[in-house]
């Protein structure tokens, strides 16, 4: 049975032959490459980490847009893409996608302000002109927040009225949009029927996230933020093996694609969480007597629904990552994963 048999079950003892197998309790087994993350995202500038960011195996930077300088109220949340930042990652041979942010998490009050829309997509575009964003490829706007918090019906109406002054605005230039957020905020654009990305936050608790997630309909799926890397803090991203674009650009306009071969492999080492919270152990012939005890962010990652990287197998104990990294942090038993989110109806 190959890993692709093997991880598109429900768990069981099944023999991924594809991956390494743990030759015995104490070694470490490192995952094949070909599963490792290819997409991420990032707030901070990555002009002198660039390189690094490629010889990474990295090939799409996600990267900001925000309002621009001397204009409204507050710090920006996120560090905006310049003109030098792009070259040094384009020098390395990187492809971008761009993402626009502004007060756009919490509890999504800002949402409710009419201007907001105005000024959003407006200082949207002028970043996007100003580091030249080639027409066809896509801005994406951040609605970050659990869209079923609070007056749920004026949430709704408050995003559709946002992205849909997005979606008339942005097309004027012959570029497309697309959305950050949960699954439900997914859902309720997809009804307009607009040509757009769809991109899930890691918040698999949010609305509907893990029902748009099952329903693969969407392009991108963020699997961890605040990862720490040699290069910088980011967030760590698959994409749907469906699609080889989600919007990516490089500044000469020439075409950038995703092998759905590559996506696939990513996506198919990717697993769920099934029980309330899994339990690790550090030696796969002996799980009742090797349990790991995790402290803070790990911890909260072996909550249920989160994703995990499987890195090997040994007989029914899987070797897994909890942070994206190429070697596991522990074992759990193949029966507590699924290929899907798991949902609370």
């Amino acid at each position: 049975m190959d890993r692709r048999q093997f991880l598109s079950g429900l768990g069981g003892s099944a023999v991924v032959s594809m991956l390494p197998s743990a030759t015995h309790a104490a070694a470490a087994c490192t995952a094949p490459a070909e599963t490792s993350i290819r997409i991420i995202d990032a707030s901070k500038n990555l002009t002198h980490t660039a390189k690094q960011i490629a010889d990474a195996g990295i090939t799409t930077v996600m990267r900001f847009y925000t309002r621009l300088a001397n204009f409204d109220h507050g710090a920006y949340q996120n560090t905006a893409l310049s003109k030098t930042e792009l070259k040094a990652l384009e020098d390395q041979g990187l492809a971008i996608a761009t993402v626009f942010q502004y007060f756009s998490g919490g509890i999504g009050r800002t949402f409710h302000e009419p201007s907001k829309k105005l000024y959003d997509v407006r200082d949207a575009l002028k970043n996007a002109d100003i580091v030249k964003q080639p027409e066809g490829s896509a801005i994406y706007f951040g609605a970050d927040f659990d869209l079923g918090i609070g007056d749920r019906k004026k949430n709704i109406t408050a995003v559709k009225k946002y992205f849909e002054h997005a979606q008339n605005e942005v097309s004027k230039s012959g570029r497309k949009i697309g959305v950050y957020g949960c699954g439900r905020t997914c859902e309720v654009l997809a009804e307009e029927k607009w040509d757009m990305y769809y991109w899930i936050s890691a918040s698999v608790g949010y609305w509907h996230t893990a029902e748009f997630f099952n329903s693969g309909n969407w392009h991108l799926f963020q699997t961890k933020t605040e990862v720490t890397r040699p290069y910088g803090e980011i967030d760590t991203n698959i994409l749907n093996p469906k699609f080889t674009s989600f919007g990516q650009w490089r500044s000469n306009g020439s075409a950038v694609i995703e092998p759905a071969a590559v996506s696939q492999s990513v996506l198919d080492a990717r697993r769920f969480v099934a029980p309330r919270r899994m339990q690790l152990f550090s030696d796969p012939t002996r799980p009742e007597q090797t349990g790991i005890t995790l402290e803070g962010i790990d911890r909260a990652r072996t909550l249920s629904g989160r994703p995990v990287r499987v890195i090997c197998q040994q007989g029914d104990a899987v070797g897994v990552s909890l942070d994206e990294a190429a070697t596991q942090r522990g074992y759990c038993r193949a029966s507590d994963l699924r290929p899907t989110i798991p949902t609370s109806g």
